[in-house]
């Protein structure tokens, strides 16, 4: 019965993130889903920038049901731990939490190769961090631990692969936004069965050469530390926006090597002022974007609130945008309606205030703000 009831609650609310995150993203634009193996035990392994959005992503459009390692502070409360684990999620330990703790990473790592022998597929960000920046950062070489210690147990017979993820944001933290998921080649742990048999360290160098080369392509990887904010400066000045996140990758790319190699630029075109039908389609729509604003003004202020008062870590931004309008929106709705009821008590009009919120909310997100 808790199996049963944590396969229905997954389900669900991998349905009800997946809503979410087409709310919160202007565009989420996925491209080589069909790289990703159905019935083989994987990883998968993508760049890390924007906190548990990363995860949240990949877990809603890569079409596995991945497992994936969490900090393990958020483990500490009883019911936060029945949660996390419910959701797949299990704890890795670091030297923050001390020595004692960070050899229980043994049997996390015990437990990854398990899963992989018994056909599953894990999320793993190989960078060991987030970081906001347009870059790759050095992977670390956990992932190739459970790779080897799985295929080394079945004779390397198992078929295990690890399978490139690139996520490319427009804007990190910003809301209505766009980000594009790139899924590239698996790559057979298989294939580095030699350099694992003749010398391990060997063979884990080449197979995070391999991920790292597979996975740059697929972001905008701004290089080198010294001049980022210069160039990502100038990238951002120059950029011209396309309908098509693939093309507006390919086309970043090539406007950041011409900054990198000092090439000049081409400035891009004035953006266009709003048009006198867009100035009264605005003016005419006032009242409803303003109906709009007043039913939700809850959670708009709980997440300027808790941005501005709470938060540190700039990655944690977008993060938190998602997960406070995800899970305080429904229940603001059911009190306002409450509220509603308290004020009119029909029974007709209870039930469009309440359809109406959330069709309101659609209509700013959809037709005003595009």
């Amino acid at each position: 019965m808790n199996k049963l009831f944590s396969l229905v609650f997954y389900w669900v609310l991998k349905k009800y993130a997946s809503l979410a995150l087409h709310v919160y993203f202007k565009k989420v634009q996925v491209v080589g889903k069909e790289n990703v193996p159905k019935n083989a035990p994987i990883i998968l392994a993508a760049n890390h920038q924007n906190a548990f959005l990363d995860a949240m992503l990949i877990a809603s459009f890569l079409g596995r049901k991945p497992y994936f390692l969490t900090q393990a502070g958020v483990f500490k409360n009883k019911l936060s731990n029945r949660f996390l684990r419910i959701l797949n999620m299990m704890p890795i330990y670091r030297f923050r939490d001390g020595m004692g703790n960070m050899k229980k990473n043994d049997q996390v790592l015990e437990t990854c190769k398990n899963l992989l022998l018994d056909n599953q597929a894990i999320l793993i960000f190989p960078e060991g961090n987030h970081d906001l920046r347009w870059t790759l950062r050095p992977l670390q070489k956990g992932i190739t631990r459970m790779l080897f210690a799985a295929e080394h147990e079945r004779g390397f017979e198992l078929g295990s692969k690890v399978v490139p993820v690139g996520i490319q944001y427009e804007k990190h933290t910003e809301f209505r936004s766009r980000v594009l998921l790139t899924v590239g080649n698996p790559i057979a742990t298989g294939d580095y069965k030699e350099d694992y048999l003749t010398d391990e360290k060997v063979a884990t160098k080449n197979l995070l050469a391999r991920l790292k080369s597979s996975i740059q392509p697929m972001i905008v990887d701004v290089q080198p530390a010294e001049t980022y904010h210069e160039t990502v400066n100038r990238w951002q000045d120059n950029r011209i926006v396309h309908d098509d996140l693939k093309v507006q990758l390919r086309e970043d790319q090539k406007l950041v090597a011409a900054i990198k190699n000092g090439d000049s630029l081409v400035k891009k075109k004035a953006e266009i002022s709003l048009s006198i039908f867009s100035r009264i389609v605005k003016f005419v729509l006032f009242p409803i974007t303003f109906y709009a604003w007043l039913n939700h003004i809850i959670p708009i202020y709980t997440i300027k609130y808790t941005l501005k008062k709470l938060i540190e870590d700039q990655a944690f931004v977008g993060s938190l945008k998602l997960a406070i309008g995800m899970f305080l929106t429904p229940p603001v709705y059911l009190f306002q309606t409450w509220v509603f009821y308290l004020f009119t008590g029909n029974a007709m009009y209870i039930l469009l205030y309440f359809i109406s919120l959330p069709l309101i909310g659609l209509l700013y997100l959809f037709i005003y703000r595009r």
